[in-house]
């Protein structure tokens, strides 16, 4: 057995999508023990300590095969830019219809240019070769990554026309406006074998709008919650967590971290709370400790996180979590720790909606750009201070039953895979081979 993994997170810096990594790769070992597991990451040094029991396969060469320039290269510069768009989506075809054959392409193009082939080699021996495709966690099936979206879905749609069956684990959907995107995910999602959602409501509406049928869609919530879950302490923490995700995709300013950091800082003063920092985003562009080194004033060293398990032995501490990254949520929720979710974009507030639907109660939203912003965010501190041991039981109560659901999910794929390769076992011997 030869499964490959694609989590998105190919640097290995966003420790809520190396969380879920990990997961998926323990709960596919215990499924298949004797499994190859193959993980695509640009940082095999790492994913070795991270993920001992998977094998690294290079990142730069899934870049390679999805360029939109590997035919015709610098010849795209003396075109028309009327050209431009067909001949990409001529490219687009023949990786999708003509996998070999655009590969031994690509190849000789490089050899040509004296160049290695050894990444797309190893790519393309992984992924052409693998007995099951798992796309483990993320939220990237959605308008904010659009671009890398459609390589994923991409890579979906190779593997069902080479008969590979596939899988997505812990998603996150949506919101998805981009025509493109909508029209790609509407042609390869109904054709996904099975497909895991974190939550009920937004990501189930969309993958039912373009087709993908009930038996495929299993609601799990997200994979990291077991690891954080695990970690959950036997008291009550005296700190507040707090983070602030500075992006693109969160559209959190200056004036807000300026806010937000008032407001912790005085909370922290009256409840006599020390404020621990939870990054979950260590890409430099987005690093996360750097906005919250400015919401506390104090310095915090990003390299001195390794792992998930550290940042989730941080919530342990805590008693309220101030964020507005996802993961930082999770692993409060998951260890019985009420969140406080800041948002600005539909593309967190749906995240946070459906993380708050799935535990019931101790996870409340406010937006960035609420007219009571500060007085909302001091109440919520207030409230969930006084509340954190009161709900504390119906959060883990909730944290496990995801876990079971999630674990349940994985049981069904293995299910659904050994069947087929008895039915395949079984054709073989009446065929006389």
């Amino acid at each position: 057995m030869r499964i490959l993994v694609d989590s998105g997170c190919y640097d290995l810096c966003n420790m809520g999508d190396v969380a879920m990594l990990q997961v998926a790769v323990e709960r596919l070992h215990k499924l298949w023990p004797m499994a190859l597991i193959e993980v695509i990451t640009n940082k095999p040094a790492i994913l070795s300590q991270l993920c001992p029991k998977s094998y690294a396969i290079r990142g730069d060469g899934r870049h390679i095969w999805f360029y939109d320039r590997n035919i015709l290269g610098k010849v795209y510069k003396m075109l028309p830019a009327k050209f431009e768009e067909p001949i990409q989506m001529l490219e687009q075809l023949s990786r999708r219809f003509y996998p070999t054959l655009y590969s031994n392409l690509i190849q000789f193009k490089l050899k040509m240019k004296r160049k290695s082939t050894e990444a797309i080699d190893d790519f393309l021996n992984a992924f052409l070769n693998t007995n099951l495709l798992v796309i483990s966690g993320a939220g990237d099936i959605n308008d904010h990554f659009a671009n890398f979206a459609i390589t994923v879905l991409e890579l979906l749609e190779i593997a069902n026309r080479q008969g590979i069956p596939t899988a997505m684990f812990s998603q996150g959907i949506g919101p998805i406006d981009n025509q493109r995107l909508f029209k790609k995910a509407k042609v390869v999602l109904p054709k996904v074998n099975l497909i895991a959602i974190r939550e009920k409501e937004t990501g189930y509406n969309i993958l039912k709008s373009i087709g993908v049928a009930d038996e495929n869609i299993l609601f799990t919530g997200d994979d990291a919650i077991e690891p954080a879950y695990k970690s959950r302490p036997a008291g009550t923490g005296n700190c507040i967590g707090v983070n602030l995700r500075m992006s693109a995709y969160s559209q959190a300013t200056d004036r807000h971290i300026e806010t937000v950091g008032n407001i912790i800082q005085n909370c922290g003063l009256m409840l006599g709370s020390p404020i621990i920092p939870i990054p979950i985003s260590f890409y430099e562009n987005e690093a996360d400790s750097k906005i919250i080194q400015q919401i506390t004033g104090n310095f915090f060293p990003q390299a001195n996180i390794n792992s998930p398990q550290e940042i989730i032995d941080r919530v342990s501490n805590c008693r309220v979590v101030v964020t507005g990254s996802y993961h930082s949520a999770v692993f409060a929720l998951s260890q019985g720790i009420p969140a406080i979710a800041l948002y600005k974009t539909a593309y967190y507030k749906n995240k946070f909606a459906g993380l708050a639907r799935q535990f019931g109660c101790g996870c409340e939203l406010i937006s960035l750009d609420d007219n009571h912003f500060a007085q909302r965010l001091k109440d919520s501190i207030d409230f969930a201070w006084k509340a954190s041991e009161a709900i504390k039981p119906r959060l883990l109560s909730a944290a496990k039953e995801q876990i079971e659901s999630a674990r349940a999910a994985y049981d069904h794929l293995y299910n659904m895979i050994e069947t087929q390769r008895e039915k395949k076992q079984e054709l073989y011997s009446y065929s006389g081979f």
